[in-house]
């Protein structure tokens, strides 16, 4: 899982970091990659493919840019069997351990940044989305920092932004409820913060918290709090999904669903 209605415009500010260069790379012995990318979702097979074969194709594939600058992680294997996931859902499960950066222009993905492990994702680079699973800290804290600079003309996004930054660090009941309350924020910014730190908590509560993201006014939103609650094997919040208003929603709620049923 985009987040923003708003393009943006920005200065980039170069890296102190070796680019790699993602297209070219030979596949493995005995690997198999296949990338496809229909009605603006994608579907990844991978069996031993190296990371920038596969960010090579999912660049190729859907548009989106990719500079991979960890130079460590370029070269590792990745098996994953993915079908039919919004971009940045796609992105999230393949750099799932990494440090990266989404960047978006309206609601659109444009670019993905991959940092490596522990560098510094500076203020005065373009107003980006960072991503990181729960346990590396460091790069979850800039994902606030850097949403807060997409509300800078709103005091009150910001702020409650700066709040998301704080819950996300604590696993008690009470912050975590308090994120689930954010979902009902008249900023698209603030729910899809809200949701994402949501996503990285465990139990029960955190899974009645992220089915209040169904009921979001964004298709996209609703599409990514199913995800969620895939991952969860929350079958009836899947079943529900396929009542949804909107058609994209009923059809990932179906896929879900299917490939939640053994």
């Amino acid at each position: 899982m985009s987040r923003t209605s708003r393009a943006l415009a920005f200065v980039v500010v170069p890296l102190v970091v070796a680019a790699v260069s993602v297209p070219p790379a030979q596949s493995l012995p005995g690997s198999k990659l296949v990338v496809e990318f229909q009605n603006g979702r994608m579907s990844i097979q991978s069996t031993g493919a190296p990371l920038k074969e596969i960010l090579g194709e999912m660049e190729e594939k859907s548009g989106i840019v990719v500079e991979l600058k960890d130079t460590e992680a370029a070269e590792r294997s990745l098996s994953i069997d993915l079908k039919s996931a919004l971009p940045a859902r796609a992105f999230r499960k393949v750099l799932r351990d990494l440090n990266y950066v989404f960047v978006y222009s309206g609601n659109r993905l444009s670019q993905v940044l991959i940092l490596p492990r522990g560098a510094e994702i500076s203020q005065r680079q373009p107003a980006k989305e960072s991503q990181s699973t729960k346990s590396d800290e460091g790069p979850a804290k800039a994902k606030r920092e850097l949403m807060a600079l997409k509300g800078k003309t709103d005091p009150r996004v910001r702020a409650e932004l700066a709040a998301i930054t704080e819950l996300e660090e604590s696993d008690d009941p009470g912050s975590i409820a308090t994120l689930g309350n954010m979902l009902a924020d008249p900023s698209p910014d603030v729910r899809a913060a809200a949701l994402s730190a949501l996503t990285a908590k465990e139990g029960p509560l955190a899974t009645r918290m992220i089915r209040r993201g169904l009921n979001d006014r964004n298709p996209e939103l609703r599409i990514e709090a199913l995800e969620a609650l895939a991952e969860r094997n929350d079958v009836e919040s899947l079943r529900g999904g396929m009542t949804d208003s909107n058609e994209d929603v009923r059809e990932r709620a179906a896929d879900l669903l299917e490939e939640s049923t053994p």
